[in-house]
């Protein structure tokens, strides 16, 4: 089955109120989530570029940034999974989330932290953390 040209998945977590938003807007994607009964942020965690990564960070307003060289693990850029691929997996609070494709942890948000973990970032810093498995694994008790 071909990839979805946009993406958008977004679920409630039916204890926290909290929504996860996943948007992939053609040229970058990113997962967030919002404040209780919102649909403002409360975080983000950028999953991956769809355009080749710039050599250095450029953003237009309004716009979702697309992450640089220097922090991308990979500098191609990606095809995003089908809409059936995608799986999110809440913190039993619901306060935490994470993405994943097919069984292929992606990215995750933790309680308390603007920024979250990629799999695909190289270095930590604006644009999140690298990804550290043993704190999701902690969060989401595996």
């Amino acid at each position: 089955m071909p990839a979805s040209q946009d993406l958008f998945v977004s679920e409630q977590h039916p204890v926290s109120h909290r929504w996860a938003v996943i948007e992939d807007d053609g040229r970058v994607a990113w997962l967030y989530l919002t404040e209780p009964d919102s649909e403002k942020p409360a975080a983000d965690c950028w999953l991956y570029n769809r355009v080749p990564s710039p050599t250095q960070f450029a953003s237009e307003r309004g716009e979702s940034p697309v992450v640089p060289q220097t922090h991308v693990a990979e500098s191609a850029g990606f095809q995003p999974p089908t809409e059936e691929s995608v799986h999110l997996r809440w913190s039993h609070d619901g306060e935490s989330v994470a993405v994943l494709f097919d069984s292929e942890l992606i990215g995750f948000i933790v309680r308390g932290q603007k920024r979250g973990f990629s799999k695909h970032l190289r270095a930590s810093g604006p644009f999140g953390s690298v990804l550290d498995r043993e704190l999701f694994d902690s969060v989401f008790e595996l």
